[in-house]
């Protein structure tokens, strides 16, 4: 299809007479016409459409001849050839403040974008030159916002992936991960080289004491939670996967009187909701549940155990304990309502406990206040 917009400059001179051709090699004539004699009449603008389905598939080259006499002039716009199929619709935002980011856009598309001022009863500016963008390859999804949506419209396609708002702590402690795609053996080291890779292979639970027990991985599994540790280094911000196919479907890890489940989207507890069925892990390797002292959350990517038919409750009327087997290695460690109860204990902004005053630049939680470390 060969399209474009005219009008007429003023109508005080005659009607613009255009011709439409296919241009020849060398000697400056139409080697076909398409239009004779168009007669460009409008002072507004008028779109003009023409098919080019018999020039499909070879290389010509498209001419507009004004061939009119002692006239002003004509105006043109919006010229375009190619597969009109291939052409969304506007799609018109009113009252826009700015600056304004638009949402929702498929990757690996171009995109035209046209702005005009309104001016109220003053009227309207005429619209600004257009911008045109393409969007790159890739996703982003949002570690404090609900990611369903989109990993579903995404299910089955391979991208890059970028978890924005997302941390992976390299201190040593444990993170709960989870992915809306799998990850081959060479792509974890490659992209995530981690010290320990693990996830729950069996839980139990007798005489107060909680068991979990964790198995070492080497893949990662599309919606399955895995427990991920490294030495200490710089922190992993916003992480990027590359070449990863979106999977909609989820892995929780049903261990009987432990359920893993790994999340899309941020789950929070109100102040005042009390909820002893969840354990939270904490950044120094405890456990918490939600006790209504404050809001508690955590957010997408992450993962966290249901407990199936026991309480934390009965953990603690049982003087009991929770025990981390690593196959190697097991501890023992402490049960906790929520973070930040106890005095001068160290935060990090998403929840996580540090083992004393960090000595890394940022914004922690201590006291319930928020500090600036510079």
């Amino acid at each position: 299809e060969f399209s474009f917009w005219a009008r007429e400059i003023t109508d005080q001179y005659g009607a613009e007479i255009l011709n439409i051709g296919v241009y020849g090699d060398t000697d400056g004539t139409f080697a076909s016409t398409i239009k004779e004699n168009l007669n460009i009449s409008q002072t507004v603008w008028t779109k003009y459409t023409y098919p080019l389905t018999e020039y499909v598939g070879q290389t010509i080259r498209l001419a507009i001849n004004c061939v009119s006499t002692d006239v002003f002039g004509v105006m043109l716009d919006d010229i375009f050839v190619g597969n009109p199929n291939d052409v969304d619709e506007w799609t018109t935002i009113e009252n826009v403040t700015p600056p304004y980011e638009i949402t929702g856009l498929n990757e690996e598309t171009t995109y035209e974008v046209q702005v005009l001022s309104d001016y109220g009863s003053e009227g309207k500016s005429n619209w600004c030159d257009p911008v045109l963008f393409t969007t790159p390859k890739g996703i982003l999804l949002n570690s404090k916002a609900d990611n369903n949506e989109i990993i579903e419209k995404y299910d089955s396609k391979t991208t890059n992936v970028m978890l924005s708002g997302h941390t992976l702590y390299k201190d040593s402690y444990w993170n709960t991960l989870c992915l809306p795609f799998a990850m081959t053996a060479e792509q974890v080291t490659e992209q995530l080289a981690p010290k320990i890779l693990k996830t729950l292979s069996s839980a139990s639970f007798a005489d107060g004491t909680l068991t979990l027990n964790f198995a070492d991985a080497t893949t990662i599994e599309a919606g399955k939670p895995y427990i991920i540790k490294w030495d200490v280094d710089d922190d992993i911000t916003n992480p990027t996967f590359m070449d990863v196919t979106i999977s909609n479907t989820t892995s929780d890890i049903n261990a009987g009187v432990v359920t893993f489940k790994g999340l899309y989207a941020p789950v929070i507890y109100a102040a005042g909701v009390v909820d002893k069925s969840v354990l939270f892990m904490k950044g120094d390797d405890a456990l918490y549940y939600p006790n209504g002292s404050g809001v508690t959350n955590i957010d997408a990517f992450h993962a966290y155990f249901i407990l199936n038919g026991i309480t934390a409750g009965d953990i603690i009327e049982q003087e009991g304990r929770i025990v981390l087997n690593f196959d190697d290695e097991s501890t023992s460690i402490s049960l906790i309502s929520n973070p930040g109860e106890e005095s001068d204990s160290w935060y990090t902004i998403d929840g996580r406990r540090l083992n004393g005053k960090p000595t890394k630049k940022g914004i922690y939680i201590v006291n319930g206040k928020k500090v600036v470390i510079k």
